[in-house]
């Protein structure tokens, strides 16, 4: 049963991450100029070090070599742009 249980915690972990992934997504698509994570964070209602641990997980993400979008960071604002080889 214990186990059960941490799976299922496991889960949604995972779920809400990929929730918080897709509404970081959509703020930067939606906003068109750079966002301060300390603006995501509060939309987000998470601390400010998860949501950039969360942000730069998600540049991670952008970074592989199928994605035509990448997220760039300039004096904490972040901003989706296309990459250059695009």
């Amino acid at each position: 049963m214990k186990l059960n249980n941490i799976l299922q915690t496991e889960i949604r972990e995972v779920s809400s991450k990929d929730k918080l992934f897709s509404i970081i997504e959509s703020l930067l698509f939606a906003r068109g100029e750079p966002l301060k994570s300390k603006e995501i964070a509060t939309i987000l209602e998470c601390s400010l070090e998860y949501t950039e641990s969360l942000i730069h997980e998600l540049m991670n993400i952008c970074e592989e070599d199928y994605r035509g979008i990448k997220i760039i960071s300039i004096n904490d604002e972040y901003q989706f742009v296309t990459k250059p080889q695009n």
